[in-house]
């Protein structure tokens, strides 16, 4: 069940009951929003702007996960430093999250939790949906532009019998992509077996 009040300070809230604790979804000032379990997440690098460029498009698809921070009117992020920066890159001064009142160490184990049963998404399976729907079509909302699309679409062009291997392995794109520089389909499943092991 979801019901929407009016909380403290002119933000609104929405308490979501499940199995487990209560979540509160909340829009905060992003000036209310400190630290991080691993604050360096929300350093800049060549990807932040791409993820702004998305948020600004699509908007946040996936509010940030936050807890009551020991000093009044603030909160400690649990997840979401890069969705938090790329929000503070677009200059945007309010932010959805998600509010979970834990401790510390409880925030650090679900922060870890989460990070590490994430599986990054697989290339091919990304490559098959761009060529289902048709580059030209997603181009026209798509913020990481055509080489990104185009990368992970070449890698079609792996023989059938690679293309098993690098599934199989759950390899990412920056692994699978060598592979087209190797004109031979038995050095290429070869060099893939080594980068697998």
């Amino acid at each position: 069940a979801m019901k929407r009040r009016a909380a403290g300070k002119g933000n609104q809230t929405a308490a979501i009951h499940r199995n487990g604790p209560v979540l509160s979804l909340l829009r905060l000032k992003t000036a209310e929003i400190f630290g991080g379990v691993i604050p360096e997440r929300g350093k800049e690098d060549e990807t932040l702007a791409y993820l702004a460029a998305s948020i600004a498009r699509h908007g946040l698809l996936q509010p940030i996960l936050v807890r009551r921070s020991l000093q009044e009117g603030c909160y400690a992020l649990i997840c979401g430093a890069r969705r938090l920066a790329a929000c503070r890159l677009l200059g945007m001064k309010e932010i959805d999250a998600l509010l979970l009142d834990m401790p510390e160490p409880s925030a650090a184990a679900c922060y870890l939790e989460e990070h590490m049963t994430r599986t990054d998404p697989n290339a091919l399976d990304d490559a098959q949906m761009i060529r289902r729907i048709g580059e030209g079509d997603l181009l026209e909302c798509f913020s990481l532009g055509q080489h990104a699309l185009r990368r992970r679409v070449r890698l079609l062009e792996l023989p059938p019998s690679v293309r098993r291997i690098v599934r199989c392995a759950g390899m990412t794109l920056e692994q699978a992509e060598p592979l087209l520089d190797i004109p031979d389909e038995r050095r290429q499943a070869e060099a893939a077996q080594i980068a697998v092991e």
